[in-house]
């Protein structure tokens, strides 16, 4: 079940981003899905990137991840190269899967240690 939100700032209501995530992918998945929850999209606009709002909005994500049964473990994927968000998910607490899906490098993030 694809799931997205508009990302805005919570003083003004400006639109500063977009995120998608896949919620509930079932089994069995063919071996080009990664899942059951996928976030697909972080889209944060380049002049707003580093106020916080990329973490909030993975924050929200995560919150809403934790209502759902069985979600353990939130997957998503970046390539390396300038611009890459991958320090920004490492930071967060992903860690590298070792997969390499669609030329991108797959990233884990524990639901139950996210929030802890």
């Amino acid at each position: 079940m694809p799931r997205q939100w508009a990302v805005h700032d919570a003083g003004s209501g400006r639109l500063v981003g977009f995120a998608m995530i896949s919620d509930g992918i079932p089994e069995p998945m063919d071996e080009d899905l990664v899942g059951p929850s996928f976030l697909w999209k972080l889209l944060i606009d380049a002049e707003e990137q580093g106020n916080g709002y990329g973490a909030a909005t993975v924050d929200a994500v995560v919150d809403h991840l934790l209502t759902r049964p069985g979600a353990d473990t939130l997957f998503t994927s970046c390539a390396d190269g300038p611009g890459s968000p991958r320090g920004f998910y490492l930071r967060y607490g992903f860690a590298d899967t070792g997969r390499v899906l669609w030329g991108e490098n797959v990233l884990a993030l524990d639901l139950r240690r996210a929030r802890t």
